[in-house]
């Protein structure tokens, strides 16, 4: 770059862009390939400054004024801007975040379920058929899981703040719950009976889950339904991840229609881990050819792990070790599917208190780049979740468990 013509003190940007190669080896737009740009003074031979050439990454805090659990959730709204779930421990609220531009650099928030109970313990965001927010959440006072229909975008009304999924009868329900929009359009919601320590299904008949069917579809001796991640996989049908705390495995279960009525995998372990303990943090999403893709945490070996299954019933799979190191990793692990088609996670590294982010470099995730996104003073990562933004690119919520 010749700079003789440039005057003092005046800041120049340049831009590197892929060219029209299609060599993937080198194209910019492969996460392996950032060049790193050096500059160096030809009279000198002095060293300025040496840049990764990317876009980066930029932090924004959303909410400080709260003592925060850790509990939250994401997703894309309908105007392609996203939407945050999660809840304020001070209030013992549900709250919500409304990001109105891609960056969420201006937002609003709302408290959307507040009353004298302990609310918004586990909630899972989603987006309704009728292009507004739906979220579950738990009342631990009570042990009911709850239900909120939002009637605009910012959820700043709601037409059902209040309703009831499951009471429970005697039991605590509605630890672990995660939410899925089903083949006809109506919520479905996978959850925890704590008290009988199983594996729940909810299946809503309307948008607003008015009317409701629930069914225990895992209970065993164990304390299974820990952690519950759900999905519909290519065959229309919902599928479920979750935790044998007592086993210490990863367990899948595959519904056969779209009200789990009958299941062909109840007990499928996809990972038994051998001697370690597998399973405590998970996180699931369906890949490109609609095949579940899992992402968890090894405690015993504390790694990041992944599974990909290769059919819609997880009769095969392919399990790898994303990340293996002497630091403590895997905790808050969150997975979705980039532009590419191939999975990206991010999840905490417990021992330095940061956020990291790992990105496959096909569908099985033979090879990964992984980066530390946040690494301060502060303990950073809690409560990963990743989704990808209308422009492509990866958009991470996460909890600085140090200020809160």
């Amino acid at each position: 770059i010749e700079t003789g013509g440039a005057t003092l003190n005046k800041t120049y940007r340049f831009r590197v862009v892929k060219g029209t190669t299609t060599d993937a080896s080198i194209l910019l737009d492969s996460y392996a390939n950032y060049p790193t740009l050096t500059m160096v003074s030809s009279m000198t031979d002095v060293k300025r400054v040496t840049k990764e050439a990317r876009g980066g990454t930029a932090s924004i805090v959303l909410d400080s004024t709260i003592n925060f659990t850790g509990d939250t959730s994401m997703a894309i709204g309908s105007d392609g801007f996203p939407i945050i779930a999660y809840q304020d421990q001070t209030l013992n609220a549900l709250k919500f975040i409304k990001c109105v531009d891609i960056s969420c650099s201006t937002y609003i928030t709302s408290t959307v379920h507040d009353t004298t109970d302990t609310v918004g313990v586990y909630p899972s965001v989603a987006i309704g058929s009728d292009a507004y927010p739906i979220i579950v959440h738990r009342n631990s006072s009570s042990g009911d899981l709850l239900f909120v229909k939002c009637t605009d975008l910012a959820c700043s009304t709601v037409g059902t703040s209040t309703a009831i999924i499951d009471n429970g009868g005697t039991s605590l329900v509605g630890s672990y719950a995660s939410l899925a929009i089903g083949a006809d359009g109506n919520p479905i919601v996978s959850y925890q009976d704590a008290s009988a320590a199983s594996l729940k299904f909810a299946k809503c008949h309307n948008t607003y889950c008015t009317s409701v069917t629930t069914r225990t579809i895992h209970d065993t001796g164990d304390s299974v339904g820990i952690n519950s991640a759900i999905a519909v996989g290519a065959d229309g049908n919902p599928a479920i991840v979750h935790y044998n705390s007592n086993s210490g495995d990863l367990l899948f279960v595959k519904c056969t229609d779209p009200s789990c009525s009958t299941t062909s995998t109840s007990t499928a372990i996809l990972d038994n881990g051998g001697t370690s303990d597998v399973g405590s943090y998970l996180s699931l999403v369906m890949g490109t050819d609609g095949f579940p893709l899992v992402a968890y945490k090894d405690s015993t070996a504390a790694s990041v792990k992944f599974v990909k299954c290769n059919d819609v019933n997880c009769t095969s799979t392919t399990v790898r070790t994303i990340e293996d190191i002497a630091n403590g990793v895997g905790s808050y692990v969150s997975i979705t599917v980039g532009v590419d088609g191939f999975p990206i996670i991010s999840y905490r590294d417990t021992t330095d208190g940061s956020l990291k982010f790992a990105k496959c470099h096909d569908v099985s995730c033979s090879a990964t780049t992984i980066r530390t996104l946040e690494d301060n003073a502060n303990d950073v990562g809690v409560s990963t979740v990743v989704v990808v933004g209308v422009d492509g690119y990866p958009i991470i919520a996460h909890e600085d468990a140090t200020v809160t």
